[in-house]
């Protein structure tokens, strides 16, 4: 069965089809000319964007080393003033150190003249201070010291002697409560030494200062203790009230 004949009436001519054909081919080649010049376009841009990304990367980059170079320069700048100032500083304080030591020094060497000298100006009779007292001391020793397995247990600037009571004396150039406190507990080690030796006198105390505040004189006084204070070149009984009672140990 062949096709209608008004069918092939509205078929294309030999050479309508030839023509058809030569539009549609140059339809294509300008469709792919046009699809070549735009992609040449994209990649030239995408060239161009890159080339950009690249010039900034780079800018970026040189600007950042600039600014980190400029930084480490300013820093060592910094560090070595830090340095410098540090060892300066350093240089002052060793130089304040030794003139601290020489002072202490000075000042240690003064203490010890002057701990010296109260010590020598207790020593001139002062067993006598206490004869009014009814202490009758027969010996004095300075600096005595018991030993207790080759061991000094303790020491007493002054140690009056006789045969019923012994007077334990703690000489400072100032005097302060410790110290105080300290020497009743020299006394208590004497009379643990005496009663291990089968020595049962009787142990008095007493304390003399170049400078004895007058805190100072009634503690020690509540605590049992006599108190001999600097006057002029000497040393004298600190007053004591009518309610004060030597302790004995």
């Amino acid at each position: 069965m062949g096709l209608p004949a008004e069918v092939l009436r509205n078929l294309p001519t030999a050479e309508e089809f030839w023509a058809m054909l030569l539009k549609h081919e140059a339809q294509q080649e300008k469709w792919q000319t046009e699809y070549k010049v735009q992609q040449a376009e994209y990649e030239a841009q995408k060239k161009k964007e890159q080339a950009e990304y690249e010039a900034q990367q780079k800018k970026e980059q040189a600007e950042y080393k600039a600014r980190h170079e400029k930084w480490l320069t300013e820093y060592e700048a910094q560090q070595a003033a830090l340095n410098k100032q540090i060892a300066e500083m350093s240089a002052r304080v060793d130089m304040t150190t030794k003139n601290v030591d020489q002072v202490s020094k000075n000042v240690d060497g003064i203490s010890k003249s002057l701990g010296r000298l109260i010590e020598d100006m207790v020593s001139t009779e002062v067993w006598r201070k206490f004869t009014p007292l009814g202490y009758e001391f027969t010996q004095a020793a300075q600096r005595k010291q018991f030993v207790e397995n080759n061991e000094c247990i303790a020491e007493v600037d002054f140690f009056l002697e006789n045969g019923e009571y012994v007077m334990a004396i703690e000489v400072k150039t100032k005097f302060e409560i410790e110290y105080v406190k300290m020497h009743i507990e020299r006394i208590e080690t004497v009379r643990k030494y005496m009663d291990a030796k089968k020595d049962g006198r009787k142990i008095v105390g007493a304390i003399a200062g170049g400078v004895m505040p007058e805190g100072i004189i009634k503690y020690a006084q509540r605590k049992g203790l006599y108190v001999l204070t600097q006057s002029g070149e000497t040393f004298t009984l600190a007053k004591t009230g009518a309610k004060f009672k030597a302790k004995e140990w």
